[in-house]
């Protein structure tokens, strides 16, 4: 419940006169104009005002926002892509504490994603919840996914300001999602998240029955009109009293509540429908000479657990491949290193004798090459044999430690650490005594 009030903190402030941008002192009545950011020393804010900065105490202030001290700058942080990664939850929160720092006109977050895992989802909320001073946008556009799905659209309608565009939609859990995941409304991931809407659609006047279509895909929700005014109902059954036969159906039992931007604006729950970004922008007032960027840390970072998904199977086919050649080398040096102490004492010259691998040598003088001669050649081989297995070991340890740093970057792989560490030490080891040898 901690996280839950933690919210409500951070949502009463974000709905404070603290986002704004001239600052009146009540005991004199000097203004100056500048920007809050979230940067804190004990109670006081530091307040940039150009390219200076100041710790003030806000509640001395009376601020009204109008732009005149911030840059004339719009920062996107969009998600649009599945959040899994406990790294997209981090860089995520990097960036709003970056562009919060900075001051921008706006932080607009388009949403158009599938969702993703719920704590992670609980760790988005709780970032957008805490963003103060700044004016913070949620546009759910069609970009991808058609909308805001399933977590991210509780993401999306856990913020203040919050605008689709035409055609997107906010869809609720679907049936499998619940079956697969064993995460009821009761109990499991979903609940903490529920609990937060519970209250914001309570203090909005949401109609609370979209709660529960949005959670249980089992219920079904029909709209009347009565007296000009919309009324929503919700029932869990087939059993549907006989004056609500032919209401509308909002949504139908057993599948996802999807809502259209038109539903969603018609009930209240969002605060505007655009057709495109640029009516969005003109709706909440950002003027044509801003700087629009972009920093897509979501799904840059998905990009990356990618790609270090796929450096991690690489690595460990060429790990398997290499571990294979040492194996077989190490046997090869066995029998190439017994030859050679048999080399190495029998190398006087004109000595008879037969080698390990059944060999017959003879004398120098003759026509066959002597000891001696034998003992440098297999000498040779040996010592080839160790430089070859020092490379191929030398390469799976450089293989192994790209791995293990991997998987220490990314815990969702799930990949076996300590056993990787061990296997390092080995081979080091091998590479040490590979070295002696030599």
């Amino acid at each position: 419940m901690n996280r839950i009030f933690v919210f409500i903190i951070a949502h009463a402030l974000l709905l404070s006169s603290l986002k704004a941008d001239t600052f009146t002192h009540k005991p004199t009545s000097n203004t100056f104009d500048g920007y809050a950011t979230q940067i804190k020393k004990l109670d006081k804010t530091l307040v940039r005002i150009g390219y200076s900065g100041r710790y003030y105490d806000l509640s001395e202030f009376d601020i009204e926002y109008n732009a005149r001290g911030r840059r004339n700058e719009v920062h996107l942080i969009p998600i649009n892509t599945r959040f899994y990664l406990n790294s997209q939850a981090v860089e995520f929160r990097n960036q709003l504490e970056l562009s919060l720092n900075r001051g921008p006109l706006a932080i607009i977050i388009p949403v158009s994603s599938s969702g993703g895992d719920p704590q992670i989802c609980l760790e988005l909320i709780d970032l957008i919840a805490a963003a103060e001073n700044t004016p913070v946008y949620i546009w759910i556009n069609r970009e991808y996914q058609q909308g805001a799905l399933e977590e991210a659209a509780f993401v999306a309608l856990c913020s203040d300001n919050i605008y689709m565009q035409s055609g997107s939609i906010i869809s609720g859990i679907k049936p499998e999602q619940e079956s697969e995941q064993n995460s009821s409304i009761t109990q499991g991931g979903y609940q903490p998240i529920k609990d937060i809407l519970t209250l914001i659609f309570k203090n909005r006047q949401f109609p609370g029955v979209f709660l529960e279509g949005l959670f249980n895909p089992d219920t079904r929700i029909i709209k009347t009109t009565i007296n000009g005014k919309n009324e929503y109902k919700s029932f869990v059954s087939e059993d549907i009293p006989s004056a609500f036969l032919f209401a509308e159906t909002i949504k139908p039992e057993g599948e996802a509540f999807l809502l259209t931007s038109s539903q969603a604006m018609e009930a209240g729950l969002i605060d505007g429908v655009s057709a495109d970004r640029g009516g969005f922008f003109d709706a909440i007032g950002i003027p044509d000479s801003a700087e629009i960027k972009t920093f897509d840390v979501v799904s840059e970072i998905e990009r990356a657990f990618t790609n270090a998904e796929k450096r991690v199977n690489s690595k460990l086919r060429e790990c398997r491949f290499l571990a294979e050649q040492i194996g077989e080398g190490r046997k090869q040096l066995e029998i190439i290193s017994a030859e050679y102490r048999q080399a190495k004492l029998r190398r006087t010259r004109g000595s008879f004798y037969r080698s390990a691998g059944g060999n017959i040598y003879y004398p120098r003088g003759s026509s066959y090459p002597s000891g001696w001669e034998h003992y440098k050649y297999v000498r040779d081989r040996r010592e080839n044999a160790i430089r070859n297995l020092m490379r191929q070991t030398d390469s799976l340890i450089a293989a192994m430690d790209e791995i293990l740093s991997i998987w220490l970057r990314y815990p969702e792989l799930n990949g076996d650490i300590e056993t990787a560490r061990q296997r390092i030490m080995q081979y080091q080891q091998l590479y040490d005594q590979l070295n002696y040898m030599e």
